[in-house]
């Protein structure tokens, strides 16, 4: 039986296990490896891995990179070279972490898998390695599209002098991009579930269960362009400094690998949920569309509640069977 606080948030949720178990710790060491691995392959991922510093380097006032990028051959470069990075960074690091884990720790799964007693098929692993790197790669290639256009043109809503807007804009910015995130990222989710578009895209990435690192980006390449470019919107519509940017943008990119990866981690920030949040969503399909908080799934009541069943064929988000209260 799933345990809830007093909301009705399971407890894995927060951080203890039925049994009085804590979910795993890594040490100081083990938990920056871990750390620096999965921001890596998060931003290699959405492709912000070149795109980023970008930003960053023209914000600092140091060099202005408009009129070099103007140059329509230095921009094709900086698009080829931006998703070959990508790709290579994101194999690199995901493999990493996945013998770290699965193949090195195997016979300890017990102490950290979310699923100690499933693994994923041979086949579907290298399936996923393959849509992993391809997403990789497209990710690159839209995210400095999107870098690119407003160092050439100013066509996005970024802007690099704080004063423009002044300090309190810009500190609430970062609040701003994230809720903008999460809302976006809960109801697209829930779009992807819905009976008739799950079967045709969705439903490919959830053949991955349980999940790896290698999962996080293993999407049909249509999602995983609408998830890219439907975050990327807010650069487009609300001003933005690039700072907030980042800031938020290395949050949301470290727990897209983390959430996916598998292993029992319990965030540092009390508003993150564990990994058994997504890990859940995999292994019961139709349940906790969120990503950062589990706000909007308690809301709608779409959070995984004891007393109810999940299946891949039970739509909706609310399960079957007695409802708890």
């Amino acid at each position: 039986m799933v345990q809830t606080d007093q909301t009705g948030v399971p407890l894995i949720y927060r951080e203890c296990v039925p049994d009085g178990e804590r979910v795993e710790r890594l040490g100081v060491v083990g938990l920056v490896k871990h750390t620096v691995l999965c921001t890596c392959m998060g931003l290699a991922g959405r492709g912000e891995i070149l795109a980023y510093p970008l930003l960053l380097l023209q914000a600092s006032g140091y060099a202005d990179l408009r009129e070099l990028l103007r140059n329509n051959w230095v921009a094709a470069a900086v698009l080829l070279s931006t998703s070959a990075l990508s790709a290579l960074s994101y194999y690199s690091c995901c493999l990493k972490m996945k013998t770290h884990y699965y193949v090195d720790n195997r016979d300890k799964a017990d102490s950290w898998k979310c699923q100690p007693t499933k693994w994923l098929a041979s086949d579907r692993e290298k399936e996923e390695v393959r849509y992993g790197i391809l997403n990789a790669a497209c990710g690159g290639f839209y995210a400095v599209t999107m870098g690119l256009a407003s160092l050439r043109g100013g066509y996005t809503k970024l802007y690099y002098d704080v004063n423009q807007y002044g300090m309190v804009y810009f500190l609430l910015s970062f609040p701003l991009l994230f809720h903008f995130i999460e809302c976006f990222a809960y109801w697209i989710h829930r779009f992807w579930h819905l009976k008739f578009v799950y079967a045709r895209f969705h439903k490919m990435h959830h053949k991955f269960q349980p999940p790896t690192p290698f999962s996080a980006l293993a999407f049909h390449p249509f999602e995983w362009f609408v998830y890219v470019i439907g975050g990327q919107t807010f650069f487009w519509v609300v001003p933005c400094h690039p700072i907030p940017a980042v800031v938020v943008g290395l949050y949301t990119s470290y727990h897209l690998i983390e959430d996916h990866s598998g292993v029992k981690m319990t965030s540092v920030f009390p508003w993150q949920p564990t990994t058994m949040y997504h890990d859940d969503h995999h292994q019961y399909f139709h349940v906790n569309f969120g990503q950062h908080i589990v706000f909007w799934d308690w809301l709608c009541g779409t959070l995984r509640q004891p007393g109810r069943t999940y299946t891949e064929e039970t739509f909706g988000g609310h399960g079957a069977g007695k409802k708890v209260s």
